[in-house]
């Protein structure tokens, strides 16, 4: 089964990252910690993820657990201001054991451009 993974590459203009301001941001969400460690995080109700912060390297990794990446991943997302931050979705699966595969890898400015952009789905 695949696991969808974002991770970012903090551009310059970003504040600091810090574990603890995340993961407390992370908790005001509604998620509690459930393995500091693992950096696992669960809604109660069978939701979880994983968060990965690096501060030395200012990279930081969300991934699925069970079900899909929170909303709250996405807004803290787009609450970061450096247009040059690098996104990259990917993702794991667990018959490729430790392997990552990355889909796609945008900058901030153009990720929030196509997340903004309506839908156009089949409608069948």
């Amino acid at each position: 089964m695949n696991k969808q993974i974002v991770a970012i590459s903090m551009g310059d203009e970003e504040s600091p990252l810090v574990r603890n301001e995340v993961y407390g941001w992370i908790q005001q969400n509604g998620f509690a910690i459930v393995d500091e460690d693992a950096g696992l995080f669960s809604d109660g109700n069978g939701s979880s993820f994983v968060c990965s912060c690096f501060e030395k390297t200012q990279y930081i990794l969300f991934k699925e657990g069970d079900g899909e990446l929170p909303e709250c991943v996405f807004d803290w997302v787009m609450n970061l201001k450096d247009d040059k931050t690098v996104i990259s979705l990917g993702d794991e699966d667990e018959s490729r054991y430790d392997i990552v595969r990355t889909d796609s890898e945008f900058t901030l400015k153009r990720f929030r451009k196509l997340w903004n952009e309506p839908y156009e789905g089949d409608d069948e």
